[in-house]
């Protein structure tokens, strides 16, 4: 990485900006510009944070391509942290807001990667999982904390958690559905040659 440009979008965010700093440290020594709108509630405390650690800073929305394009300047990955992670975004009635950042947000991304022909690590969610498959896995509880049990009545679950084979049919969230329709678009935006990696947090 030393040497790359790195954007990371949501780059004031809770996962963006820890990300962004830690690209930038120098033993991976990126030079990473995190672009963020600040819409959640304090997101601005991380601004300095990231001056601190030697990122860019510039304020700016994913759903807007001239201000994700950062004047032009080359880009070799762009770490795809921007989202409206509440649960419940959109069921209030105003869904508008998480779509447009969730999927228009990475639709700008990825037209981006493909014309700058950079890669793409997309932070995905364990809430691509429907709600009521994973409600009705076993459990059993501890002192602290609920834990699956080893065996489970559903391919993709057992006490080490959940994996990529877990059954996706299912009602999961607005924020859970924006983030599978991403993983969707990722593996499409591939045939623009779009090298990308998914992780579902």
């Amino acid at each position: 990485m030393n040497g790359s440009t790195v954007l990371v979008t949501g780059g004031a965010g809770f996962v963006g900006s820890a990300v962004a700093r830690r690209l930038s440290a120098p033993d991976v020594g990126a030079r990473v510009i995190a672009l963020d709108n600040l819409h959640r509630r304090g997101s601005e405390l991380n601004v300095p944070l990231l001056a601190d650690a030697g990122v860019e800073f510039v304020r700016g929305d994913v759903r807007n391509r001239d201000e994700l394009a950062v004047g032009g300047r080359p880009i070799d990955l762009i770490v795809e942290c921007a989202a409206e992670p509440s649960v419940l975004a959109g069921y209030d009635g105003g869904s508008r807001y998480v779509l447009d950042a969730n999927l228009g947000g990475l639709m700008n991304c990825l037209e981006l990667a493909r014309e700058r022909r950079a890669r793409m690590i997309f932070l995905s969610t364990s809430r691509v999982y429907p709600v009521e498959q994973v409600n009705a896995l076993a459990v059993h509880e501890t002192a602290t904390r609920f834990v699956l049990e080893d065996k489970q009545g559903v391919p993709g679950a057992s006490a080490h958690g959940i994996a990529e084979d877990f059954p996706l049919s299912g009602v999961r969230t607005l924020y859970g559905a924006t983030k599978l329709a991403g993983e969707l678009l990722l593996a499409e935006y591939a045939a623009y040659g779009v090298e990308y990696v998914i992780n579902r947090c």
